[in-house]
């Protein structure tokens, strides 16, 4: 029952009424009077009286609308457990009302259905038995007046169908009121006596209406199946171990049977955080043998979208029986520390209005090597898949941009999480290099730096380092730039 909401006030002597109302019009049960006044004049005056009140109860009008929901016909296979169709049960009625619901099968179709139960959606727009609320047809949910319940009629599918049989349910929707007093199949205007909301007498809208869905077979079956076809740990002794940084390549093979064409069949591979495209947006994509590039902005249907680390294929149409589809690539395990861009910091004196320096702080994998004629090389390069005891650069660049000098710089730089200070790494040309082991607070060149194990001062080494400084023992004139770099290994 909807029950009637008024909001009153005396406004220049104008009360004002305000009727809440449904689809099918006001609420059941609500009671609507009338009252006529009389006034006349009889020589006396002005008399006014008012006659008697008249009043009426509005009954319940029941009116429950299905709609389809399904696009089109629902494609199934031959045999099918839980084939699903959807649709909307509405109440336009103008009282509380639940529908109990009728589905009924074309005898002209191609074949029939075994009809198993109904299903409230919630909300995720897929069938799971296992979670939606089983809709009890015998006693059916309550829907308020313009509310409405997405349902699922489940079918089972017979075997050995032929390639686009087709199977039609008619479903409608009838109000419980009428089921429980006996009328399956009321026409517009049928009545219940008492039985509708408030005690009203509930009456009929229209006539019972199906709505048609259909189930058509269709014999084509797509399956796709991912295997990893090698394992590299690029450790230099030809290992296969799955270890950080190591290339692991994956295979998937798309396969259609049956009769007829899949359309529009897209392959969409999220990977896991632990691992990405080797090269990501650069790398290569390999489909049907052919080479393609993981690039998003090209045509040539293979993509790797970093941000949300999915390979994406597609396939366009494949015929039923024409060979299996073979997408290929190669990813790489992710580190298992990510390192962290650290931004130096910048001190100078404010007298300098008119100086101003700019930082900019970049990071490189610091990789050796070793040469024929038994020296090492060492170069800084772009970072890819940093792993524990790899050692990464840091290069604080800064420039006056200003119009005047700009003395007393000082760069402070934290030595990173989850890293050490690489001993005699920090490099920086005229100026002084000093460290600290207590997070900042205090700076000492190496030998007067001193830490407390087992409540003994001793020496501090590099590991105990948890800040760098350079301070510039000159200004830094107008329009001149320098750098200063360190290097810590990942534990």
């Amino acid at each position: 029952m909807n029950k009637l909401k008024l909001i009153g006030g005396i406004l220049g002597g104008l009360l004002l009424t305000i009727t809440h109302v449904q689809a099918a019009g006001t609420g059941a049960g609500i009671s609507i009077s009338n009252q006529a006044t009389l006034s006349y004049d009889a020589g006396a005056g002005t008399i006014n009286s008012d006659s008697n009140t008249v009043s009426f109860k509005v009954q319940e009008l029941t009116k429950g609308t299905v709609a389809k929901l399904d696009a089109g016909n629902i494609s199934v296979s031959s045999p099918q457990t839980n084939a699903a169709m959807k649709f909307k049960i509405k109440n336009d009625g103008n009282g509380d009302e639940g529908f109990k619901i009728v589905v009924s099968q074309d005898s002209g179709d191609d074949f029939d259905v075994t009809l198993g139960s109904f299903y409230i959606d919630d909300g995720d727009g897929i069938l799971d038995i296992a979670v939606d609320t089983l809709y009890d047809n015998a006693n059916p949910p309550s829907i308020a007046p313009d509310g409405e319940l997405t349902i699922w009629v489940a079918s089972n599918i017979p075997g050995s169908l032929a390639d686009a049989a087709l199977a039609n349910l008619n479903v409608s929707a009838v109000p419980a009121t009428f089921v429980a007093d006996g009328q399956n199949n009321p026409n517009a205007g049928a009545v219940v006596t008492g039985s509708g909301d408030s005690g009203t007498d509930a009456v009929n809208a229209v006539a019972i209406a199906a709505v048609t869905s259909t189930f058509v077979v269709s014999d084509i079956d797509v399956t796709i199946a991912k295997a990893i076809t090698a394992t590299r740990d690029n450790l230099g002794a030809g290992g296969n171990k799955a270890v950080p940084g190591a290339e692991v390549d994956y295979s998937l093979t798309v396969t259609v049977t049956g009769t007829g064409t899949a359309n529009s069949v897209i392959v969409s591979d999220p990977l896991p955080t632990q691992l990405k495209l080797k090269s990501g947006i650069t790398g290569t994509i390999t489909v049907g043998g052919v080479a393609k590039t993981a690039s998003s902005t090209d045509t040539d249907g293979a993509a790797y979208d970093a941000n949300t680390n999915t390979i994406t294929v597609d396939l366009g149409n494949i015929t039923a029986g024409a060979s299996a589809t073979a997408i290929q690539f190669t990813t790489v395990i992710q580190r298992y520390y990510k390192m962290k861009k650290i931004l130096a910091s910048l001190l100078f004196l404010p007298t300098l209005a008119f100086a101003q320096v700019e930082l900019k702080t970049e990071m490189f994998e610091v990789v050796e090597t070793q040469q024929a004629n038994g020296t090492s090389k060492v170069d800084w390069l772009a970072p890819d898949n940093i792993i524990p005891g790899d050692k990464v650069g840091y290069r604080i660049s800064f420039k006056n941009t200003g119009d005047k000098p700009a003395a007393d710089i000082v760069l402070n730089n934290p030595i990173p999480e989850n890293t050490i200070y690489v001993d005699d790494s920090a490099r920086g040309a005229n100026s002084t290099i000093v460290f600290s082991v207590d997070g900042g607070k205090q700076f000492a060149s190496p030998e007067q730096l001193f830490v407390e194990v087992n409540s003994k001062k001793v020496p501090a080494t590099a590991k105990d380092y948890t800040h760098v400084r350079w301070t510039l023992n000159s200004a830094l004139p107008a329009g001149k730039d320098g750098s200063v770099q360190y290097v810590v290994q990942v534990k």
